[in-house]
């Protein structure tokens, strides 16, 4: 019966051990065409880092453009976010139908962002073809602080058709 007890002891001191640990965990991933072909950039941000990855000579060359550590206030900013952001009322998919031939400029590709959040408790995985989305928006404003001018992420509502 000792043993018993001192394993259920050892088993919810792990188990609440764990749940403190994710509280403070949080992870945004988000990986951007900016309507160009053979484009990909790539932003993943933890609680402890900033990487931006993408792709050069046109979709051959993997780059890392930018780490860096996040500073404990730039955390609390993000966590403060993630702990208000909607992550279940997100829709698998936003999308607004590409016709080619609306658009004069034959390098236009289309918007594709794909966009995973994580908040510690709750995970999401999203995507939005050619459409203005409110939720991802709110994403970038709090992130784009975080990252270099030169590889900002640009998404401006005047630029889409549709919005959500």
């Amino acid at each position: 019966m000792r043993k018993y007890c001192l394993f259920v002891i050892l088993l919810t001191s792990v188990s609440f051990s764990s749940v403190f640990a994710q509280s403070g965990s949080f992870e945004i991933h988000i990986i951007d065409n900016a309507s160009m072909y053979n484009n990909r950039m790539e932003y993943h941000i933890t609680c402890d880092s900033l990487l931006i990855t993408g792709l050069s000579d046109y979709g051959r060359t993997p780059v890392r453009y930018h780490q860096r550590k996040l500073t404990k206030k730039e955390c609390r900013n993000v966590k403060k976010f993630l702990h208000t952001f909607p992550i279940d009322s997100l829709d698998d998919l936003y999308n607004n139908e590409f016709n080619p031939a609306d658009y004069s400029d034959k390098g236009y590709y289309p918007r594709l962002m794909e966009i995973t959040v994580n908040n510690g408790s709750k995970s999401h995985y999203y995507r939005t073809v050619n459409c203005w989305v409110r939720h991802s928006d709110n994403i970038i404003q709090v992130i784009n602080p975080l990252i270099p001018s030169e590889v900002r992420i640009k998404y401006n509502k005047a630029d889409f058709n549709a919005f959500y």
